[in-house]
């Protein structure tokens, strides 16, 4: 390419470019699978809280836990 390319070559180019670098990310990236919890900010200590909290509430409902318990998680 020089500086007298068309935006057509260009335009070739990018697509050459952007090609090459989705197949390269394709062979050495791993893929991301997304779900409901998949957040940046999500943390296995969120997922163990709310582990716990299931279980409370699960125990308040067969009368096993009191409504305090609940609350303080």
């Amino acid at each position: 390419m020089n500086e007298k390319s068309s935006g057509e070559d260009l335009q070739m180019e990018a697509e050459w470019i952007q090609r090459n670098f989705v197949n390269h990310l394709k062979r050495c990236c791993k893929k991301v699978k997304v779900c409901a919890k998949s957040k940046r900010w999500w943390m296995a200590e969120i997922t163990e809280n709310r582990k716990i909290l299931g279980s409370i509430k699960r125990a308040r409902k067969t009368g096993d836990a009191l409504q305090q318990q609940v609350k303080r998680q």
